[in-house]
């Protein structure tokens, strides 16, 4: 997360998987099938949203799942899908991260 809030793409790459998947389809974009995929979506989130942060409030992990919750937050500089230009959003997050299939299923919550 803290890479991603720095935008430190060299520090992503570092740490995601090179085989890594994204099930979701978060509001209505299309399924992200690769880290590099992942990074550009990131990338222009962070353009979108230039102050945005996301914070870690838990993780809890039982065998090879891991559950995170965690809340996003940020102003649109641009218009987004969800968000019209200077409209600040808040999302909270739980991601399910099965670990030996190196997949990634995030749902968001709403517009604030």
């Amino acid at each position: 997360m803290d890479a991603i809030n720095r935008q430190d793409w060299h520090r992503f790459e570092e740490l995601v998987a090179s085989d890594f998947v994204r099930h979701s389809n978060t509001y209505g974009q299309p399924p992200i099938r690769s880290r590099d995929q992942l990074r550009k979506f990131l990338a222009g989130e962070a353009g979108t949203f230039p102050d945005a942060h996301e914070t870690v409030h838990f993780l809890v992990a039982e065998g090879d799942m891991v559950t995170v919750h965690s809340a996003f937050q940020g102003t649109a500089r641009a218009a987004w899908a969800v968000s019209s230009v200077g409209q600040a959003i808040v999302r909270r997050l739980y991601q399910y991260l099965p670990g030996r299939k190196r997949t990634y299923r995030r749902s968001m919550g709403g517009v604030g």
